[in-house]
């Protein structure tokens, strides 16, 4: 934290003192009142002496009382999620709150008024001495909440300057010419903290003066061109973004931008995104794609346009920089990002404009997928993210019919679909079918002519047969059949996939010989019929040596496992060999 020290004590002051119970930190966007409250947060942690408990929920643009609610259970350790109705789920949080005694409840990121009574949450006073402090860049929701004003201002030229030189080295001023200019580039970012570290991290270690010169003209252009005050901040945002060179690596970067806002994403379920869009090229292991992944995303660390979260498993966007990311994807259409907004209908049919290449409607509540079909604007959609929409159950079957060049279609998790539509069977151009979690659903049309399949994730569905088809997807990669219902592999269809790399079949039993013959397989779960067929495979087996795995043994209809301690593995792997 740079420069902010006297709005840090301020705030600090009030916590402890008893005049004020609810405090309102405003300012403009990447002005850093995030990082000030992190850092109050931390130190109340450690103290322990004030306050019982100290609590942080981000409450985020797409603002949703129910989300809001279970966030602050959530970190209380509670469960909210047997309560349907929102006031009763408000009477019970605000019983769980006032069993904290006194507190601190910060919420970030508010913008607009929020009803306390609404959500649950007791009116601090006084006489509980439990305190609310909230970050905001709109003084009327501080007033209008009733809180106590502290604005969090730019840093100052001198402190701006300090900061940039902590990311791109002091040893630049040892260049006698280049000084009046990093002084000129780090006024271009008008004292705001996030605009001066992703740009100065993106120009990390270049020392020649005429690049430098060059990324103040470009600054000028870019500031000049727009006149909205949000716009500016982007655009020097995006400043960082252009320097990235690598197309592929920008393509990974706005990939985040499809998630909901302030979304801590897996790590490794990004990865495998970026690996089904042809993000990361093919290379000759899984784990050579996986070790790319994590240097594409070191990459965008380093610039400071993702960061780390939940003790490095999970990658998070800065609310501003997934703006910047979505303000890039709408200066040319490609991007409907309705992700996370509780929506229970999709969205209206001017929304789904021509040309469009991603859509992605995750974590809502739509429960039907119904489009008008006769209008030409689904013909260069190549990603459809449906996943966690729990309500989902109905798919008109003409909805794929026109999404000819589909190559990613996620509905993973939509706890309620029984059927798909026959459609999906026409995907030609399909290359990733992701149905991992759809529990209700009991049987997957014909998959023969998805020759470019690459990855079929039916883990933890309902399906009761193995797919038509599946010996036809000669391409496939990863292969997930963790069905409980499927209890046998068809002989015969194995060998035909013989570039599988990642293979789970932990309830269908597969004859040995066949699973020796894939010689590609780093990742193996499978059932075998018995001891005798464990060692038959590792007698025959011609593949690499296997970097995760699971076998079961199945006898007399009872499961037997066995695992060897180890390292834990992607998704559900129980050792490394």
């Amino acid at each position: 934290m740079v420069g902010e020290d006297s709005v840090k004590e301020k705030i600090l002051k009030l916590l402890i003192g008893d005049r004020v119970c609810k405090i309102g930190v405003c300012g403009m966007g990447g002005v850093g009142k995030t990082t000030v409250m992190k850092h109050i947060h931390n130190q109340l942690l450690k103290e322990r002496n004030k306050f019982d408990k100290v609590i942080w929920a981000t409450v985020s643009k797409e603002y949703a009382v129910v989300k809001l609610q279970q966030d602050i259970a959530t970190a209380l350790r509670e469960d909210l999620s047997k309560h349907n109705d929102i006031t009763m789920r408000a009477a019970v949080l605000q019983e769980m709150l006032k069993g904290k005694k006194r507190y601190v409840l910060i919420l970030d990121d508010v913008w607009k008024q929020i009803s306390l009574e609404e959500v649950g949450i007791p009116e601090p006073t006084v006489m509980n001495g439990c305190k609310l402090v909230l970050t905001t860049r709109s003084t009327e929701v501080v007033r209008s909440m009733g809180c106590e004003e502290i604005k969090v201002e730019p840093l100052s030229e001198m402190e701006a300057f300090d900061l940039f030189l902590s990311k791109v080295g002091s040893e630049l001023l040892d260049i006698p010419t280049l000084q009046s200019t990093l002084k000129l580039i780090v006024k271009q970012c008008d004292g705001l903290p996030l605009a001066i570290v992703t740009l100065a991290s993106s120009m990390n270690g270049e020392r020649d003066v005429r690049i430098w010169e060059n990324a103040l003209n470009e600054l000028k252009a870019r500031i000049g061109s727009v006149e909205d005050m949000i716009d500016k901040v982007l655009e020097r945002l995006k400043f960082s973004y252009d320097r990235l060179r690598d197309p592929k690596i920008k393509h990974c970067f706005l990939y985040c931008a499809l998630y909901p806002e302030d979304f801590a994403i897996d790590k490794d379920e990004l990865i495998e995104y970026w690996i089904v869009e042809g993000f990361i090229e093919e290379l000759e292991s899984r784990e050579a794609m996986y070790n790319k992944g994590h240097a594409n995303y070191k990459r965008l660390e380093e610039n400071c346009l993702l960061e780390s979260a939940d003790h490095g498993n999970c990658v998070k966007m800065h609310d501003l920089v997934r703006d910047m990311a979505l303000y890039i994807t709408s200066q040319s259409p490609g991007y409907l990002v309705k992700a996370g907004m509780q929506l229970r209908e999709l969205p209206t049919e001017h929304e789904w404009i021509e040309d469009l290449q991603k859509v992605s409607l995750m974590h809502n509540n739509i429960s039907k997928f119904c489009l008008d079909m006769t209008l030409p604007k689904f013909t260069a959609l190549s990603t459809l993210l449906l996943q966690y929409n729990s309500s989902l159950k109905e798919i008109d079957d003409s909805v794929f019919t026109h999404m000819t060049e589909l190559k990613v279609l996620d509905l993973s998790h939509c706890y309620s679909i029984r059927n798909l539509p026959n459609s999906i069977s026409g995907l030609v151009k399909l290359t990733a079918l992701l149905l991992n979690g759809c529990g209700y659903l009991e049987h997957v049309p014909s998959l023969a002519k998805l020759g470019a399949l690459k990855k079929l994730d039916l883990g933890w569905t309902g399906i009761t047969a193995i797919p038509d088809g599946l010996e036809m997807l000669v391409h496939l990669r990863y292969l997930d059949l963790y069905a409980y219902r499927i209890k046998e592999m068809p002989g015969g269809i194995l060998p035909k996939l013989f570039r599988l790399q990642y293979l789970r079949l932990d309830y269908a039993v597969a004859e040995a010989e066949e699973v020796s013959r894939l010689s590609k397989l780093e990742s193996l779960g499978i059932c075998f019929r018995n001891l005798q067929e464990y060692h038959i495979y590792f007698s025959l087996k011609q593949q690499r040596c296997l970097n995760y795995y699971y076998f079961n043994f199945c006898r007399i209809g009872r499961l037997f496992s066995r695992r060897k301690k180890g390292k834990s593995g992607r998704n559900w792997w129980i050792g490394k060999l």
